[in-house]
């Protein structure tokens, strides 16, 4: 795997932990990636790239009446093409923005603590989000390319949910209904949104469901 290949992966686990609210472990994935080989080429490729288009910006500010409009944009686009010649450097340079994006982040978060509790299950993890008698449960998935449906039909079915609509494919989207509660369910892996309203408000029984739903989805 390309050096740029990477980064772009660390950097879409850091979104999809920031998602969860899971801060401890984006920081243990930005230190992983600051300690990558080879990110210092990188580095001088933003900064020679970023250099490029600065000098680029002022020759077609000289060419044009205004700096805007597709006039403008074309000077820029064709200027710039002229001075960096190989698409390689532009992929180092973007990842090389990605890099310095996180490490910006990672000093956001400092002294930022944990939202949620998150709970660690053998194929994903959790947190709840409360706010009675609503809650919403948010999950990743890890080692799982596609949800369940079925599965997750069956349980519900099984335990007295009535469900309203299904979606197939990647994307699925489930909404089921009890005398007791209402359960949408949204997931594009790794991503699973799982909104819960309860007759009666208990964190306990939206924590039941939410591992119901997950248990059915990755098995």
């Amino acid at each position: 795997m390309m050096l740029e290949q990477k980064v772009v992966k660390k950097v879409n686990q850091i979104k999809d932990f920031l998602w969860l609210g899971d801060v401890k472990k984006v920081r243990e994935i930005i230190f992983d990636l600051v300690k990558t080989k080879g990110l210092a080429e990188l580095r001088r490729s933003f900064e020679e790239v970023s250099r490029s288009f600065k000098v680029v910006q002022e020759t077609s500010k000289d060419l044009t009446e205004e700096r805007k409009g597709l006039r403008y944009e074309l000077s820029l686009a064709k200027e710039f093409k002229e001075r960096i010649k190989d698409p390689s450097k532009i992929r180092e340079a973007v990842a090389g923005l990605l890099v310095l994006d996180q490490e910006e982040l990672l000093r956001k978060l400092e002294g930022v603590e944990l939202l949620c509790e998150v709970v660690q299950k053998p194929s994903y993890r959790y947190v709840i989000f409360e706010n009675p008698p609503k809650y919403e449960v948010r999950a990743l998935i890890e080692g799982v390319a596609e949800c369940n449906i079925k599965e997750l039909v069956r349980r519900l079915d099984e335990v007295g949910f009535k469900v309203l609509r299904v979606g197939g494919g990647r994307h699925v989207g489930v909404a089921a209904f009890s005398t007791q509660s209402y359960v949408e369910v949204w997931a594009l892996p790794p991503k699973v949104s799982i909104n819960v309203s309860l007759l009666s408000p208990e964190k306990e029984k939206a924590r039941e469901l939410g591992e119901m739903v997950m248990d059915a989805l990755t098995s």
